[in-house]
């Protein structure tokens, strides 16, 4: 396991995504988080009709819209279970 990037991992009814990533942006109901490596530990449910905004490890940044769903972050780790 690689300590200096965060796995993003993307869990859908008919997909799962895993991303190595440098950091996150999520929209929850009380506000947008960006959590890099070494966040400390969080549950949150996702906005509904937000979106997602990554720095994958080669520096290009994506976003993915959603529909909602909930998240859970650990010091080197991030699931997010799609609604």
């Amino acid at each position: 396991m690689d300590e200096n990037v965060l796995t993003l991992s993307i869990i859908s009814s008919n997909d799962t995504q895993t991303i190595k990533i440098n950091w996150v942006e999520l929209e929850t109901p009380s506000g947008n988080f960006t959590i890099c490596l070494g966040h400390a530990p969080i549950t949150s449910i996702l906005t509904k009709k937000s979106k997602i905004t990554y720095q994958s490890t080669d520096s290009t940044t994506q976003s993915i819209e959603i529909t909602g769903g909930s998240m859970l972050c650990t010091k080197t780790s991030i699931t997010i279970l799609l609604d």
